[in-house]
């Protein structure tokens, strides 16, 4: 791997970290469970005992923060 696109990259993981630590814990929790864990909305629903529909909307608006923030820091 060369080193300058490593770099690039962990300076990308580390926006997108931040990024998700400025979002709400709940927000930040949906985001962890499906991005990092590869869970289901249904999976994720059950662990937080949230309805599906609950899940979906906090993923669109975490998203959408998660897009303006790391647009923002470009």
């Amino acid at each position: 791997v060369d080193p300058s696109s490593a770099l690039a990259t962990y300076e990308e993981t580390d926006r997108l970290l931040h990024a998700i630590g400025e979002l709400d814990d709940e927000q930040g929790e949906i985001v962890r469970l499906r991005y990092f864990e590869g869970l289901s909305f249904d999976q994720i629903a059950r662990k937080l005992n949230l309805s599906r529909h609950a899940v979906g909307r906090r993923w669109i608006t975490a998203i959408s923060s998660l897009r303006r923030q790391l647009g923002e820091s470009r």
